[in-house]
């Protein structure tokens, strides 16, 4: 502080009850930043973890399956599509009615780099299996792994915001 020129010291009093406002603005941000994911988000996160290893077996498949391969191929590259597109619309209306970005780094390490390595493991690796075995349950397997790692991530999220409040 300065009056007069002068430079004037806050009381002890003045600094603890600084130090607490600033601790009370460093809890808040932190409860923000683990903001449980939004339902929607979930949905469309889930959405995308149960339709990409179907369509990717569909791709992959040896002989077609169902539909011919250019017919998986662009109800991928469409679905995909369609999912980031939906991403980027409700990220940028989260953070704009919220103020905090959808955020996975609040989340521990140790449950995010597990998801991060295994999902791809786990598209890819039922997909292969598929074209090799023939059986359509390596899909659906990977679809519901698919789908329960998103709501167990959600559940995480909403466990996390709890204990931060």
């Amino acid at each position: 502080m300065e009056t007069n020129g002068e430079a004037v010291r806050p009381s002890a009093e003045e600094a603890r009850a600084a130090l607490a406002g600033t601790d009370r603005v460093r809890a808040s941000v932190a409860a923000r930043s683990a903001t449980p994911w939004p339902v929607w988000f979930v949905v469309i996160t889930t959405a995308m973890l149960v339709v990409l290893p179907v369509t990717l077996g569909g791709v992959l498949a040896e002989p077609e399956w169902l539909m011919p391969q250019w017919a998986w191929t662009v109800t991928m590259f469409v679905s995909e599509t369609v999912f980031l597109a939906l991403f980027a619309v409700a990220g940028r209306r989260w953070r704009a009615r919220t103020g905090v970005a959808l955020r996975m780094d609040v989340l521990p390490r140790h449950v995010t780099l597990p998801a991060i390595v295994g999902l791809p493991v786990l598209v890819l690796g039922s997909g292969y299996a598929f074209r090799y075995t023939g059986q359509p349950l390596w899909l659906f397997a990977a679809a519901a792994v698919g789908a329960a790692v998103s709501l167990a991530f959600h559940l995480r999220f909403v466990h996390l915001h709890r204990k931060a409040s």
